[in-house]
Formats: structure tokens, C-alpha cells, sequence
């Protein structure tokens, strides 16, 4: 509910060890887990699809090896109140790979949001990756960091990408704070973003005075 920490589409806490797993059938790109009539609000760490991911999140490798596939979250809105907003997961220690954001909206009304998660963290002082991931979703921070992928990157961000979807633009939007990216706002010391890209259709909205194509501020590697 409106109170709770981990709030998902599907979970609320995918645990170490934990995984979810799709199969698109066919020729079918992507599986819809959670579709458009789902509105998700918590109070921190709401995520499309898990609240918190300690687990991982992917499309079964031996559909992803062929064309691309995606894990897909299309819901209305996707909101936390006190931060940690993801379109995929609102906090993630684990991988996620071939997961796509299509929500309405990602928002955080305090705290950072992010397309595909908040934050990307280290578990256990491993470095968690987001892998060939993909967000055509608007994604706002009222008072935080906001980031197409993540608003935070403390992992490895690879072969992701943040673009409009078909005549809708896809916007970042954040106040607050003095960074923002379209893909991260943040890419931390030891932390990695590669092969990323920000395509047509983005805009970057907000009061942050630090802004990039792909990484407001950059600690790290890119």
C-alpha cells in the first residue's frame, strides 16, 4: 500500500537467489508482465516489476540470444513517495537484463527515480549490472535525482538505451538536485556505464545545472 517499502508489479522483494524469468513466444519481442491497467504506489523503493531486487530480473538466455526480447512493464504509473522509483525494480542489488520500461510515468515525489531503477547498488562489494536494458518512459524526481536507467549508478550500466517511443518524447525531469542524465544522473567512483546511448526523442527537463547526454555527473567510467 500507499505506506509500504518494496512495492512491485510482480514482487515486492525478489531475494538473493530469487529470479524472474519470461520466455516471449514466437515473435513476440517482449513479454507484457505488467500491463496498463496496474498503477503502482508505495512509499519508497516501488518498482514495476519488483519493489527490491536482490535476484535477478531477465529474459530467458536462450530467447534473448536470438533477436532481442524484452521483460516489459507498461503500467500506468509507477510511484514512490518517499523515494527509490523504478520503472523495473525501485532498488536493485541484483542483474537485470533485457528488461524494458513502458510506463506512463516513473516518479518519486522525494528521492531519486529512475527508468529502470532508482539505484543501481553494490551487493556484497560486487559491482550489479543493468544489461541491454531499454526505457521509453517519462520519469520524474520532485526532489531528487532522476536518470533514464538509473538516477544512481554504483554498478555497470552496458548496452542500455533511453529513447521516445514512436511520436511521444520521453522525459527526465527532476528538481532538487544539481545533476540529471538521460541515462544516469549520477555515475559514481568505480562505477561504469558502457555501450550506452540516449536516442531520438528525450528531453531533459528540470532545475539541475549539471546535464549530459548520457551522464550528468561523472565519478567514474564511461
Amino acid at each position: 500500500g500507499r505506506s509500504g517499502t518494496g512495492i512491485g508489479g510482480i514482487v515486492g522483494f525478489n531475494k538473493s537467489g530469487g529470479t524472474v524469468s519470461v520466455r516471449p513466444s514466437g515473435t513476440a519481442e517482449e513479454v507484457v508482465a505488467v500491463n496498463s491497467y496496474v498503477s503502482i504506489t508505495g512509499q519508497s523503493r516501488a518498482g514495476g516489476i519488483a519493489g527490491i531486487n536482490a535476484g535477478k530480473l531477465e529474459v530467458d538466455s536462450a530467447a534473448a540470444s536470438a533477436d532481442p526480447k524484452y521483460l516489459t512493464c507498461e503500467a500506468k504509473e509507477v510511484r514512490a513517495l518517499a523515494g527509490y522509483a523504478g520503472g523495473i525494480a525501485g532498488e536493485t542489488r541484483g542483474n537485470i537484463e533485457w528488461a524494458r520500461n513502458e510506463s506512463g510515468s516513473v516518479t518519486a515525489d522525494y528521492g531519486p527515480a529512475g527508468g529502470i531503477t532508482a539505484v543501481n547498488a553494490i551487493a556484497d562489494g560486487t559491482a550489479v549490472s543493468l544489461v541491454s536494458c531499454q526505457n521509453l518512459g517519462d520519469v520524474n524526481s520532485d526532489y531528487g535525482h532522476a536518470g533514464g536507467i538509473t538516477a544512481e549508478n554504483y554498478g555497470t550500466l552496458r548496452d542500455c538505451k533511453v529513447e521516445g517511443s514512436g511520436t511521444k518524447n520521453t522525459t527526465i525531469r527532476s528538481r532538487g538536485t544539481d545533476e540529471i542524465g538521460a541515462v544516469c544522473a549520477v555515475n559514481n567512483a568505480d562505477a561504469s556505464i558502457e555501450g550506452c546511448e540516449s536516442g531520438k526523442g528525450v528531453i531533459l527537463s528540470g532545475e539541475s545545472s549539471v546535464i549530459g547526454g548520457i551522464a550528468g555527473r561523472n565519478l567514474g567510467i564511461i
